[in-house]
């Protein structure tokens, strides 16, 4: 519910908390499962309660997800959510259709996003960037990369999104979109 109201920061903050309760707590305990108790090193070590975070993490960090009027992830919703001192994040989900891909990373202010869409779907994807206009794929602007239609600009979700996004609309292939993250 947070990250679908904009607020991944605010579960990015819980998430890397490194006192109780917070999964940096249990990584820092040396935890390599989850524990039935966030303070009770002796409990059970493997419960799904604290385990959905990995949603969290494939929806909105690594930006997969499945278009909401979609069925089997026939058509993708790609959209990455860059919170707190993340610098790089990368995953998959195998899906029916075949495996979907996202790999992102920011360097010196450029961000740098490799996405796959299998075979036999599309995708709408949502590249951070300060400038829309200035968006490339595969060091081409993204008007002559093959495959790829630019949809809208969109601005920045409220107060906690840091950044705007250039909206496209792409097929099944390899995708490598590039953008500043800062206004020139």
């Amino acid at each position: 519910a947070l990250a679908d109201g904009g607020r991944s920061d605010v579960v990015y903050r819980m998430v890397n908390r490194t006192d109780a309760p917070g999964y940096g707590h249990l990584l820092k305990l040396g935890f390599k499962t989850l524990s039935e108790s966030w303070d009770k090193p002796g409990s059970s070590m493997n419960h799904c309660m604290f385990g959905h975070i990995q949603e969290w993490f494939q929806n909105s960090i690594v930006g997969i997800r499945q278009a909401p009027d979609s069925v089997g992830f026939k058509r993708l919703l790609l959209r990455p959510e860059l919170v707190g001192d993340l610098t790089s994040a990368s995953g998959h989900y195998d899906g029916m259709h075949g495996r979907i891909e996202s790999r992102w990373r920011i360097e010196n202010g450029q961000f740098f996003w490799r996405v796959v869409v299998p075979p036999n779907t599309a995708a709408e994807v949502h590249v951070p960037a300060a400038d829309a206009g200035r968006v490339t794929e595969s060091s081409r602007p993204t008007a002559q990369a093959p495959g790829v239609t630019f949809l809208r600009a969109e601005p920045a979700r409220g107060p906690n999104e840091r950044i705007a996004r250039a909206v496209f609309s792409v097929g099944s292939g390899q995708y490598e979109f590039r953008s500043s993250l800062r206004q020139d």
